[in-house]
């Protein structure tokens, strides 16, 4: 018999999965270890508008809780490239803004604080340039004309003074996060359109192909899967190394059209030799099998590959809504939209 059918990267080979209870939760994720999870993740899901210019921060300039720019944030709609901003590692000549937690330097002007000078021409040359390749690749047509972009930033602020070191590093983490934002949003775009190097000027696309993404972990996203699954596009983060973050609860354990990222599916995909202790019941051999065979019964994106064509429905006239879906669009966009299920 066949065996569950999952997801794979580019080599064909299912993720690194790990197992823990965490923030009143159990959660798998694929690709990175959850102890990198915030511990108050849960509590930022439905989190309202935040009031960045007021959030508490480190002495870093970096958020207290959970800071988008280095750690595993939920998926959402408006920054869906998020995820692909890279995080810190043990590289050893790393780009200024990858660090969150490095404390900028200063220089005094009399009784208020600077960047010193190269940091901030250096800096300010770097945003420009990544902006400058959003614009281009933007400009090619190659995606929509009003493809989100990441939020502008104005980097002429980094030549001003500031009144304390707090502020100071308060801006330095900013315009970290404006640079990641972009790296981000160019590392989706090489992954979805890899042939759209070579339409780009020369200088754009040595900028744009720095191989950050092989150099460095990518951030990752946090779902819920009862609640996305109609919007992600989950292969596509899977086979470019895009950790992905899930709870499983009851919604989940109850529905078929998650039965691929069941623990114990996980756990038999990565042919672990015991569950861990936040899954101790092993399934029934019948009800793995049934299970199994579900998974084959949905597509990448978690459809349901059956579908009930009742005579009522084929009827001209009637209230089935015909879609169109552009597979092409889909991958390249990396999310999608569903018409309502008739």
């Amino acid at each position: 018999m066949l065996g569950p059918y999952f997801f794979g990267n580019v080599l064909g080979d299912p993720p690194r999965t790990y197992f823990a209870r965490h923030d009143w939760a159990t959660w798998i994720s694929l690709g990175m270890s959850t102890s990198s999870l915030p511990a108050e993740i849960r509590l930022h899901k439905d989190y309202p508008q935040r009031d960045w210019a007021n959030e508490a921060t480190l002495p870093s300039g970096r958020f207290r809780d959970v800071d988008w720019a280095c750690e595993p944030d939920w998926w959402r709609t408006e920054t869906w490239w998020r995820g692909w901003i890279p995080t810190d590692s043990s590289a050893g000549d790393r780009p200024w803004y990858i660090d969150m937690d490095e404390k900028d330097a200063y220089v005094t002007s009399g009784s208020r604080f600077m960047f010193p000078d190269l940091q901030r021409r250096a800096r300010r040359a770097d945003l420009q340039d990544l902006q400058a390749g959003i614009e281009a690749i933007v400009n090619l047509g190659t995606i929509c004309a009003d493809t989100p972009t990441p939020p502008l930033y104005d980097d002429s602020v980094l030549d001003g003074t500031f009144n304390t070191i707090k502020e100071l590093r308060n801006e330095g983490a900013r315009s970290k996060r404006a640079a990641l934002d972009r790296v981000g949003w160019l590392i989706w775009w090489i992954n979805a359109i890899p042939t759209g190097l070579a339409d780009l000027p020369n200088d754009i696309r040595a900028l744009v192909g720095r191989d950050l993404h092989s150099l460095y972990c990518l951030r990752g996203f946090v779902i819920d899967l009862a609640q996305d699954w109609g919007e992600i596009n989950l292969s596509f983060w899977v086979f470019h190394n895009v950790p992905v973050f899930y709870a499983w609860g009851f919604d989940e354990n109850n529905d078929d059209r998650f039965c691929r990222l069941r623990p114990e599916f996980v756990i038999l995909e990565e042919e672990f030799d015991n569950a861990p202790d936040v899954f101790p019941d092993r399934l029934p051999d019948d009800k793995r099998s049934d299970l199994i065979e579900k998974t084959w019964h949905y597509d990448d994106y978690l459809q349901s590959d059956t579908f009930d064509t009742a005579a009522s429905q084929l009827v001209y006239g009637s209230d089935v809504e015909f879609v169109v879906i552009d597979f092409e669009g889909h991958q390249i966009d990396g999310r999608r939209f569903l018409a309502l299920e008739t």
